[in-house]
């Protein structure tokens, strides 16, 4: 085991996810097929590093292909526009609640974002107001979908799909499968059809430490794991 992370999983009680050095890797393998991280790259990190999204949504994939990474402290959106201009940043990850309070500063519409190219958010369902937003500023917002237990990349939409797909996590990457079961556990096929989202993959983590209970029901001998989250193709 490479790391235990704590999350709250679907019942609210916290479980240690043991995520493997194998389980990073493979995110990092998708991370660079899917959102293309490359040694020119400049990311400014100010998600907390001991959460998923902080530590493995582009941050350690950045470091591996060579490229620059600034960390802020505590996240403060006056900060985060002067450092975008400063450091030249082209990537950044946030969480819906963090992108509004950056486009509600004062200095929102004066503030240099000519370097920003791409916006990878997740964690909760973004307003598609705030999404059109950014748009308009030229800058593409990558929403994805995923959870501590899949290290962290579950899906993503993809920067040729970030304005026709607004509103849309985007499809698994190469190397990951996402289904959505019905009540009956049956793999659902209909179009809009709402169900559990299940994810099966090398990113997946093998269970969560010293709690074989929680372990058997999230994960099946198919390797599937069951987020507890409802969701549709």
């Amino acid at each position: 085991v490479a790391l235990i992370m704590y999350t709250s999983g679907t019942t609210g009680q916290p479980k240690g996810a043991m995520l493997t050095h194998g389980n990073f890797w493979w995110n990092h393998v998708n991370e660079m097929l899917t959102i293309d991280c490359n040694a020119s790259d400049v990311l400014l990190v100010f998600a907390p590093v001991y959460h998923i999204g902080g530590l493995n949504v582009m941050t350690l994939t950045l470091l591996l292909k060579g490229g620059h990474v600034v960390l802020q402290r505590q996240f403060d959106p006056g900060a985060v526009l002067r450092d975008i201009a400063a450091y030249r940043v082209n990537k950044i990850f946030v969480v819906p609640a963090m992108l509004l309070f950056i486009s509600q500063h004062p200095d929102f519409a004066t503030a240099d974002l000519s370097t920003l190219k791409l916006i990878s958010c997740g964690g909760a369902p973004c307003p598609e107001p705030l999404l059109h937003l950014f748009n308009q500023r030229g800058i593409a917002v990558q929403q994805g979908y995923g959870l501590t237990e899949t290290a962290a990349m579950a899906t993503s939409l993809t920067a040729e799909w970030a304005a026709r797909k607004i509103g849309s996590v985007g499809k698994s990457p190469l190397l990951t499968q996402v289904r959505a079961l019905d009540a009956q556990d049956r793999v659902i096929t209909e179009p809009g059809a709402r169900g559990e989202i299940c994810v099966r993959g090398q990113n997946v983590t093998r269970g969560y430490w010293n709690k074989p209970e929680a372990t058997a029901a999230a994960l099946d001998a198919e390797g599937w794991f069951r987020s507890g989250d409802v969701g549709y193709f």
